[in-house]
């Protein structure tokens, strides 16, 4: 029969628990990941005719969700935080997964990262 440790009866509660993504920054995600990440993801997956998303176009395919001026922040590491709500737009407007955003294999050359790119190629 396993022996375990005797249960203190002792309660504490020291405050909510901070997480944080590859050990880095608490919050979402560090600022040069969120850059790194959206250049990996703005490479990967393309417009339809092949050209990368400008603020422009990823302001008009979210309905402005994403506004043109916002869309340069996140790339030049300026906004740690972008919030979900964001995050889901730009990835439903750009065809990703939403869980992209944090799949460390993006843009890494993993088998992972090679389907996503095959999968985000226009069919023809």
């Amino acid at each position: 029969m396993p022996r375990y440790p005797p249960v203190s009866r002792a309660w504490s509660w020291l405050g909510p628990e901070v997480h944080s993504l590859n050990g880095t920054a608490s919050g979402i995600l560090n600022l040069m990941h969120i850059a790194q990440k959206f250049e990996h993801l703005l490479n990967i997956y393309r417009r339809p005719d092949g050209h990368r998303w400008t603020g422009q176009q990823l302001d008009e395919a979210t309905d402005g969700v994403v506004p043109r001026s916002y869309f340069v922040n996140p790339r030049k590491g300026r906004i740690g935080n972008p919030g979900y709500e964001k995050m889901r737009a730009i990835a439903k407007a750009m065809g990703f997964p939403p869980e992209a955003w944090f799949d460390e294999s993006v843009g890494d050359g993993t088998p992972t990262d090679r389907a996503a790119r095959a999968a985000a190629q226009p069919a023809g």
